[in-house]
């Protein structure tokens, strides 16, 4: 198993100095915790697996911590969707969102 490169303390200070750096360029907080959001909801889906569905081009989620980090992205997209509306525009991420609550 490899070794993180980075502690905890050093991403706690990564995240401080990228707010600084929003800060410096006056991205005030909402937006701040806007994009923070967005990252999230991306790095969750990295951790949904899919398995192989019953159709020849289909798939389905994989296992319970998979749908958990599915659910997860959805309300953090959520939120974005509430917030920003002027994102509802985008019928990708939308689908996602009714994909999630439907299941």
């Amino acid at each position: 198993m490899t070794k993180n490169r980075f502690s905890f303390c050093s991403f706690k200070s990564l995240v401080l100095l990228l707010r600084d750096g929003l800060n410096n360029f006056y991205v005030c907080n909402y937006f701040q915790e806007g994009i923070f959001r967005v990252v999230a909801a991306i790095l969750h889906l990295g951790n949904v697996n899919f398995a192989k569905g019953q159709e020849i081009d289909s798939s389905v989620i994989k296992d319970e911590k998979s749908r958990f980090h599915l659910s997860f992205t959805s309300e953090l997209l959520r939120y974005i969707f509430c917030t920003f509306p002027s994102l509802n525009n985008c019928p990708y991420l939308d689908l996602l969102v009714i994909y999630c609550i439907s299941n």
